[in-house]
């Protein structure tokens, strides 16, 4: 056991804080595929998943039918809808391998690989916004089933990703922050950093720390009024105003900060944006959180590429590369502006702040900002 977990460690870190049920599931289905994995030197995705992954998915729940004899996808993936045939379903697919020849082909854990093939396939989580009768039969089923979401999802025949999202939206606050509210998240987010230096027995925070896997959920909670979506695009936005030093807008930098990322991205060559590190581009950019830049890559691929939404990644890049880019640069040499007081050149932002920094004293902190 324990030499299993100590071996599972070198491929998923925090592979102890993981439910005891998950750990087993980890170790039966999924330790001999990250054995070949180090032998072929492959490593484990996370994230957001490829095109080419989904395609994949498909093409291995369509064999896994073929294979099984099992009519529908939705028999297949959730067979406590079909009491009559929930053990007959279960026992086929233990007969078969279900979970490995579901991931086969996939850098993923299996579990991962079932998740995100639930959400492609189950036919409830497509059903639009909730009504406001639907919102009414949430809020009293949560009420009594607490969060037992899939018991939530069957009565109101919604999935459970799909119930458990809209909950989260309820009883938190629109529109400004009051003072009180940017006070109090104020507390909460220097407590939290605070504590992430302390963990890491340095003295600054680094990058990473302050844009990845922040425990959204736990702010928000401590926070009582908004959601986890709100709490963090709050924060990105205040990084943003820290990172530009509250100064106003100078003629020609947002013009080099759209070049300097096509370029950026241009250099690394990925294929597939869930391959991209937001971070790390942010940081090479200078003077955008992760947010900013995915929403400026945004912006720049729905307003200058033609037909976007059929190119790959790596095609959308390569036309921004070659066709923006030129007019880009001829707009800035014509700024009148710029060609009296050229824009300074946004440094990379740094690898580490202190936490005085990120908290000046005697100053008014989270003032509302436009975060785009």
């Amino acid at each position: 056991m324990e030499a299993e977990l100590a071996e599972l460690e070198e491929y998923i870190p925090d592979i102890r804080t993981k439910a005891a049920d998950v750990i087993f599931k980890i170790k039966r289905y999924d330790l001999p595929r990250f054995r070949e994995f180090k032998r072929q030197g492959l490593k484990i995705r996370w994230g957001r998943y490829s095109h080419e992954e989904n395609l994949r998915i498909r093409r291995n729940v369509d064999d896994f039918l073929k294979l099984t004899g099992i009519e529908t996808v939705d028999e297949l993936l959730f067979p406590r809808r079909y009491p009559d045939r929930e053990l007959s379903l279960k026992t086929l697919k233990s007969q078969y391998c279900f979970y490995q020849r579901l991931s086969d082909g996939l850098q993923r854990t299996s579990e991962q690989v079932y998740n995100r093939a639930k959400k492609m396939f189950d036919r409830r989580n497509h059903l639009g916004r909730f009504s406001e009768e639907e919102v009414t039969v949430l809020e009293k089923l949560h009420t009594l089933h607490g969060n037992d979401w899939r018991t939530i999802g069957d009565k109101l025949e919604r999935s459970i990703q799909a119930c458990e999202k809209r909950c989260a939206e309820l009883g938190f606050q629109n529109g400004p922050w009051t003072p009180e509210e940017l006070q109090r998240f104020q507390r909460v987010m220097k407590k939290h950093v605070r504590r992430q230096i302390r963990a890491s027995q340095s003295p600054d925070a680094s990058w990473i720390q302050l844009c990845s896997k922040l425990p959204w959920s736990k702010i928000s909670h401590r926070m009582q009024t908004r959601s986890w979506n709100q709490c963090r695009a709050k924060w990105f936005s205040y990084l943003k105003r820290r990172l530009n030093g509250n100064q106003k807008p100078i003629p020609g930098v947002a013009i080099q900060t759209r070049i300097r990322l096509i370029q950026i991205l241009f250099q690394q060559q990925v294929e597939e944006v869930c391959d991209i590190d937001w971070i790390e581009i942010s940081k090479s950019v200078g003077g955008l959180t992760p947010m900013c830049a995915q929403r400026l890559f945004h912006r720049l691929k729905v307003s200058r590429v033609a037909g976007w939404n059929t190119l790959s990644f790596a095609e959308i890049v390569d036309d921004l590369f070659q066709n923006e880019i030129p007019g880009l640069q001829m707009k800035l040499a014509s700024n009148k502006n710029h060609a009296h007081n050229p824009a300074p050149e946004q440094e990379p932002t740094p690898e580490n702040f202190s936490l005085d920094q990120i908290f000046p004293k005697n100053e008014e902190e989270f003032t509302e900002l436009d975060n785009s």
